[in-house]
Parts: structure tokens; C-alpha cells; sequence
């Protein structure tokens, strides 16, 4: 039987760490009962915090980690015929940021895909090419995950001290970083490989627990520019942390009963 085989990994961190205590010079401390709850000790990100340069692209990031991918899987660029990047930061709104890695890697020809999603991007990304390649459709595949959070913090405290930042708006700084991470997947006529994955949206009704906003179609680009935020992070932390333990519970769920897989049968279980 045709199945998708994970056949290489990579991964990719732009510069040196951010500690929590270069975080907390920029922006402040968080009051003791929210710092308790951040689990992240450092982050990496594109941006010099001194100056709010960028040293780094989306797209670069993730052509870092793909070709890193590539070595290990020991597959040529050119063997790719399929390729899916996950991202809530593009380069640009157009072209994909998925035609930029392609252009990068040097392929003249290759099928894309671009998902406009966060932290659920890459499975989903994984669950479209296993279906592909099961079809015969393509053969190899590579899946990227790449996210540039950075450019959004800048405006909350570039040229501000610390006193006038506000703790709502500190979080996200101590929350968020960039990286990229990329999978080459393989149909070969072996048993295992990946099971089928399961997908739904079960917020609806909600208000979004994340929103990065700027450069988009929904308000004016002139009335965008004249806010005091562009782009704008907005985080619904107390939203989020409320209803995430469901969504976690729920996903679980129901990949275990898409993919026909007993929950005693597991020997690992990985949520980022």
C-alpha cells in the first residue's frame, strides 16, 4: 500500500537567544501571578531589539530550515513536486511566501500551497500531502511551518520606556518568538507512515484569541498608518487560556478516531 513517510526533519532560529530578563528591560516586569504562568524562558527573534532592524525574513527562515530538511531526507530540491508552508506572517500579502521559498530552492516547477494558519498550519499542511502522495498524485513533499512574530512587537516598545508600556500590552513580548521548522515526506509502497489527521474550527461565535492586524483589506491602509499600533498583536490571553485545554481535549479526540488509533497504544504525546 502507497503511504506518506516522514523521511527528514529541519528546523531554524534566527540569531542569538532573547533571555526573559532582556525582555523584562525593554517592556517591564509582569505582575508575579501572570509571570508565574509563562512557561517560555527565551525566544529568538528576527528584529534587533535595539533598533527594530529586520535581520531575517519569513521566507528566509523557512528556506533555511527546508534545505536543512532536504540534507537529512537526502533529497534534491528539484526532487520536490509538492510543497506546503503554513504561516499567519507572511513576506507579503502576494506572492505566497511558499513561491518565494520555491524561487529560493530553485524550482522551476512545483505545485504550492500556501495555509494561512498559526500552530495548526503544518499538521494540516502534513494531513494535505499524505492524502496526495496516497493518491499517487505527487511523490515527494516538503511541509513548512515559518512565523515572524517580532515586526509586531516593535511598535509596543521601541522608543518607550518601560513605565508606559502596559502590562496587557508586555505579554505578548514574553510570549512570542520566530522560527521555522519543515518535514519531507515520501510515498513509498511500505506499511506505517502517517495516519489520516483530523480537522474542524470549534470556535465559532468566539472572539478571536489571536489577531494580527495591519496591512490587510478590512479597515482603510491610511487609516491603518495613523494608528498608534501598525501592525497591531492583539491577544486574548484569559479567552485563550480558558478555552484551550477544550480545543487540545477535543483535538485529540478526534485524530485518535480519524487515524483508528487506541489511546493505550501511544508512547508519545507532543503538543506545542
Amino acid at each position: 500500500m502507497r503511504r506518506a513517510h516522514v523521511i527528514g526533519t529541519g528546523a531554524y532560529l534566527p540569531g542569538e537567544p532573547i533571555p526573559n530578563e532582556e525582555i523584562e528591560r525593554l517592556v517591564g516586569p509582569l505582575a508575579p501571578q501572570v509571570a508565574e504562568g509563562i512557561s517560555m524562558k527565551r525566544r529568538f527573534w528576527i528584529v534587533d531589539p535595539a533598533t527594530g532592524e529586520h535581520r531575517d525574513s519569513n521566507s528566509g527562515m523557512a528556506t533555511r530550515a527546508a534545505r536543512q530538511a532536504l540534507t537529512r531526507a537526502g533529497v534534491a530540491p528539484e526532487q520536490i513536486d509538492l510543497m506546503i508552508l503554513a504561516t499567519g506572517t507572511p513576506d507579503y500579502p502576494l506572492p505566497p511566501t511558499v513561491n518565494l521559498v520555491q524561487d529560493e530552492l530553485g524550482l522551476q516547477r512545483c505545485a504550492t500551497l500556501e495555509i494561512r494558519s498559526g500552530g495548526a498550519g503544518v499538521p494540516q499542511g502534513m494531513d494535505i500531502a499524505r492524502m496526495y502522495l496516497e493518491q499517487g498524485t505527487y511523490t515527494n513533499a516538503l511541509v513548512i511551518g515559518s512565523e515572524v512574530i517580532s515586526p509586531a512587537l516593535v511598535p509596543m516598545f521601541l522608543g518607550k520606556h518601560p513605565d508606559q508600556i502596559r502590562m496587557r500590552d508586555r505579554l505578548p513580548l514574553y510570549m512570542f518568538g520566530d522560527g521555522a521548522g519543515a518535514v519531507v515526506l515520501q510515498a513509498r509502497e511500505m506499511d506505517g507512515g502517517l495516519r489520516p489527521g483530523a480537522m474542524a474550527c470549534i470556535g465559532g461565535g468566539r472572539k478571536p484569541g489571536i489577531q494580527s492586524m495591519g496591512g490587510g483589506s478590512a479597515t482603510p491602509l491610511f487609516k491603518q498608518l495613523r494608528s498608534k499600533s501598525f501592525p497591531d498583536l492583539r491577544v486574548d490571553v484569559v479567552g485563550s487560556g480558558e478555552f484551550t485545554p477544550h480545543l487540545v481535549t477535543e483535538a485529540l479526540s478526534s485524530t485518535l478516531r480519524r487515524s483508528d488509533t487506541p489511546v493505550d497504544s501511544l508512547s508519545l504525546c507532543l503538543i506545542p
